[in-house]
């Protein structure tokens, strides 16, 4: 599939569309990253091997090299659950079932201002209504929190990262999960302008 087909699929009507294309690849323990989209950076990010943390990788986007916050995680939900970020071998998948996953659909917010709005609003959606709150006044924050978050959607980019080669080795006394030795992957990048087509 061509990148004109893509920008339909990942850029949201209404939307002038800008994407970008990478390729790469990775072994077990590093990290990739490659600037898009004038002042972002897209990353996988090497977890930590050492138990109990799964072998493998979470997609991120942040602001330049060294941005300080995930522009993925805030607009990727299940917030509580497996995640689609996730090229590892966590919520009890192997690492064979976890490449098997070979197509990842993702968001991402393009800008601090805009992470800041969206995660005052996801910690609304994913917390209990605090000690000392009307039930009233609790849902009406939640009324709110939920208009934020889909308008931040709607507007956010719009990224697919797709496996094309993989590597794993088989479960160890150490690694009961095997890991993932290789990875080489292509990434769609698309961001917008509200502005009309």
């Amino acid at each position: 599939m061509g990148l004109a087909a893509l920008s339909w699929i990942f850029v949201p009507r209404g939307l002038a569309a800008q994407c970008d294309t990478l390729s790469g690849h990775v072994r077990a323990g590093e990290s990739y990253r490659h600037p898009f989209g004038g002042g972002l950076s897209f990353r996988l990010r090497a977890n930590a091997s050492a138990p109990p943390n799964p072998d493998g990788w979470t997609v991120e986007v942040r602001a330049g090299a060294d941005g300080e916050h995930d522009f993925v995680w805030v607009a990727t939900p299940p917030y509580h659950w497996w995640n689609p970020r996730y090229l590892d071998t966590s919520y009890g998948l192997d690492a064979q079932e976890a490449v098997a996953r070979d197509v990842r659909s993702f968001r991402f917010v393009t800008s601090e201002a805009a992470y800041d709005s969206l995660a005052r609003a996801v910690e609304v959606l994913v917390s209990s209504r605090p000690q000392g709150m009307t039930q009233s006044e609790w849902d009406a924050a939640g009324d709110s929190a939920r208009a934020t978050w889909t308008a931040m959607l709607d507007r956010a980019g719009r990224g697919e990262l797709r496996i094309t080669g993989a590597e794993v080795s088989d479960s160890t006394a150490g690694r009961p999960r095997g890991r993932i030795e290789r990875l080489a992957f292509t990434a769609v990048l698309c961001w917008g302008e509200s502005t009309p087509r």
